[in-house]
């Protein structure tokens, strides 16, 4: 029994020192998913024969997209993809080009100018 008290005083030693790591914050898994920002800035245009448009631009993560509403019929989310000037988003058929004040729509193939 004398032989193992250095070992229990060094067990008790070691668990106090594992005891004070426990208090240590730890990332949670997820973590990343909550720490994206997310931006939300809300557009509207008035399209030829005074037809309404909403745009609403969401940056996520270093993504961005635009969810559209024209003339009550809301529309997909579209992801941004590459343009020469101004602002693109374009999927399955559906294009919104912004640039300033202005927004150049086609719908698979209804097309429309619109202005702020």
């Amino acid at each position: 029994m004398i032989n193992q008290l250095p070992k229990i005083a060094y067990t008790a030693a070691m668990l106090g020192v594992l005891a004070g790591c426990e208090s240590i914050d730890q990332e949670p898994s997820n973590a990343r998913q909550f720490a994206q920002t997310t931006s939300v800035k809300i557009y509207k245009y008035t399209c030829n024969e005074g037809i309404p448009l909403t745009l609403r631009f969401e940056e996520t993560g270093g993504n961005s997209f635009v969810t559209w509403t024209h003339d009550g019929f809301s529309g997909a989310r579209l992801p941004q993809v590459r343009s020469g000037s101004g602002s693109r988003y374009a999927a399955n058929g559906y294009e919104i080009h912004s640039k300033g004040n202005s927004v150049y729509l086609n719908l698979k193939g209804i097309v429309d100018n619109c202005r702020r």
